[in-house]
């Protein structure tokens, strides 16, 4: 690691969950730069920043707000100019290192966070458990994948009333897979509870968050 960005809510200051993450900083030695988001009037109270500047010594401090793009062109480029050049690492007109099948995963996940809020913060993992390319040209890509949750509160609300919210999701997130694989997509959904799947080894594994 070359560098660290700390991005935090300019809206409040910092809190107990901002120390921790302080701490381990501190034990990891390396340089850390400040980022305090959702500045959308551009201004911010001198408390908010005396708060996060307390945490932990950094190199840098930019304000933004990433919803309107204020600030994002020179964090940009501070982070360019504090990091090694090297080679490059993939082609030039690779986009990504996932897989159609990972990317499709992580849209669904994207379409659940955007439409659920904080309801089902990152509760939330997808697994795709089948993708199979269509067999002629005027067939769609079937994309079937389980959304798993901690709580049967929070299945209720992927599912919603009469399974309107996970329509209402499935047409969001099949619109997103369409755009980045430029094909028709038939996806389809699932809904189940697997309690405290963050905290257990064997879950992350079996949803793809551990790797041998």
């Amino acid at each position: 690691v070359d560098l660290v960005m700390v991005l935090v809510d300019g809206r409040s200051t910092a809190g107990r969950g901002d120390r921790y993450v302080a701490e381990l900083l501190a034990k990891a030695g390396r340089p850390v730069m400040l980022v305090i988001n959702k500045v959308e009037s551009g201004k911010i109270a001198p408390e908010v920043v005396e708060s996060y500047r307390e945490l932990v010594p950094t190199v840098a401090e930019h304000v933004i707000s990433a919803l309107y793009g204020k600030g994002v062109a020179p964090l940009l480029a501070d982070v360019a100019a504090r990091l090694p050049e090297g080679p490059a690492l993939f082609p030039e007109e690779d986009v990504t290192d996932q897989t159609e099948r990972q990317l499709a995963g992580e849209l669904v996940r994207e379409a659940v966070l955007r439409s659920t809020s904080e309801e089902v913060p990152h509760s939330v993992a997808v697994l795709v458990d089948e993708f199979r390319e269509p067999e002629t040209p005027a067939d769609k890509t079937f994309i079937k994948a389980t959304l798993y949750v901690e709580r049967d509160s929070q299945k209720g609300i992927l599912i919603g009333d009469k399974g309107l919210k996970l329509r209402e999701l499935g047409s969001t997130a099949r619109r997103s897979i369409e755009k980045a694989l430029d094909r028709k997509v038939y996806l389809e959904l699932w809904v189940k509870v697997m309690p405290g799947w963050r905290k257990q080894a064997r879950s992350l594994k079996q949803l793809g968050y551990i790797i041998d």
